[in-house]
């Protein structure tokens, strides 16, 4: 997770680098990515200290949601992309974001499983 969160890191840096600036919309998606991101994550966090079965279910969840919210993403910054509305450099990093947020909420599913399996393990 923490590879995940230098390279958008290193994103963002290259990008006030560059000057370069996203449409409010493509703003405002990873701004709804990130929110459900750091959710999942957190969640997966909690349901690990507290053995919360439950709660690790509603992050692969959770997790699900974030893979829609990247293919729309995906689908909308080439309808963005297709009609001059952003470079091709900006694309690329709006893409390697997304891509690297999507990772991180894998990452929370896996902690999620490990939850859930240590409690089947128990039983």
């Amino acid at each position: 997770i923490g590879d995940h969160a230098e390279n958008i890191a290193e994103l963002a840096q290259n990008s006030i680098n560059n000057d370069v600036t996203f449409s409010d919309h493509a703003r405002n998606e990873l701004n709804d990515m990130y929110n459900k991101v750091l959710s999942t994550y957190t969640y997966a966090l909690e349901s690990m200290r507290t053995s919360d079965v439950d709660l690790a279910c509603k992050v692969i969840k959770m997790e699900e949601q974030v893979d829609i919210m990247e293919k729309s993403c995906r689908i909308n910054h080439m309808r963005r992309l297709n009609n001059n509305m952003c470079s091709i450099d900006n694309g690329i990093i709006y893409l390697e974001v997304i891509a690297n947020l999507e990772r991180v909420s894998d990452h929370a599913v896996n902690i999620a499983q490990q939850v859930i399996a240590q409690s089947v393990n128990e039983k």
